[in-house]
């Protein structure tokens, strides 16, 4: 299977052109069309859903860090992580 890339602009009137493509006339290809995700938004989404899960309850009980008995480190009490715009 022959991969081909290219980014492009949907026009105004919602067609999407491509051109000098390296594919023979007549040849039979699939086309996948992913929009870009703008960074920032997802950035709020994850800040989002970082907040809600503080929220839950069973978040709210953690107060120690948790060390498997076979570390030669010891649990010790920390803050809870809060992330700030």
């Amino acid at each position: 299977m022959i991969a081909y890339r290219q980014y492009t602009t949907v026009q105004e009137s919602k067609q999407i052109v491509l051109s000098d493509v390296p594919f023979q006339p007549g040849q039979r290809v699939e086309v996948v069309l992913i929009a870009e995700e703008r960074p920032a938004a997802r950035v709020q989404e994850l800040r989002a859903r970082f907040k809600a899960t503080q929220a839950l309850p069973q978040a709210q009980a953690i107060t120690l860090l948790v060390i498997p008995s076979s570390s030669n480190l010891k649990p010790r009490a920390c803050q809870p992580l809060v992330i700030r715009p």
